[in-house]
């Protein structure tokens, strides 16, 4: 079994909470998200993910459960054992890396610009915010006093937790 076929180039790995396991995203010609044993090397599992998101980095909870965006418009979370948790299925692609909330709620904006707020232990929608004149998927940040940070083509917006517009700084 080889979870790398494709591009490793994908993304930054990230690790899971007690450091013991690597997860990557791979892809073309098909995309997995591939967990590693990083004490042996030894692969535990991949999940297929066909459309895995290119540049868009997986994302992992305290509690181990690992997101990862694609672009068919999906998000998915993964229990640490490689099965799916929840999946969502979004308007748009995704390109860039999401957020997780310390209140369990996962940020995420696609390439249609929309952002979403989902409950990140159901993927149920907490809010969703459409992003005027955005285009292209967009990182998203959160402060430690729960701000939510988003950059666009067109400018950067930052969001209060219950999803109201806190300030807009746009080049348009």
């Amino acid at each position: 079994f080889n979870g790398l076929s494709g591009y490793v180039k994908v993304s930054n790995p990230v690790f899971s909470p007690d450091g013991k396991t690597m997860y990557i995203p791979t892809s073309t010609p098909n995309g997995n998200l591939s967990a590693i044993d990083v004490a042996t090397g030894q692969f535990k599992w991949a999940f297929s993910i066909p459309k895995l998101t290119y540049g868009g980095g997986a994302l992992v909870g305290p509690e181990g459960t690992i997101y990862q965006c694609d672009t068919d418009g999906n998000v998915y979370a993964i229990n640490p054992d490689g099965t799916q948790k929840w999946l969502y299925k979004a308007e748009g692609a995704f390109g860039a890396s999401p957020a997780l909330s310390v209140d369990g709620v996962f940020y995420c904006v696609s390439n249609a610009g929309n952002l979403y707020a989902l409950n990140a232990t159901t993927g149920a929608v907490v809010w969703s915010e459409k992003l005027a004149n955005v285009n292209t998927g967009s990182a998203v940040a959160i402060d430690k006093n729960g701000i939510i940070y988003v950059g666009t083509n067109i400018g950067i917006y930052a969001y209060n937790t219950n999803g109201t517009l806190k300030w807009a700084l746009e080049d348009v």
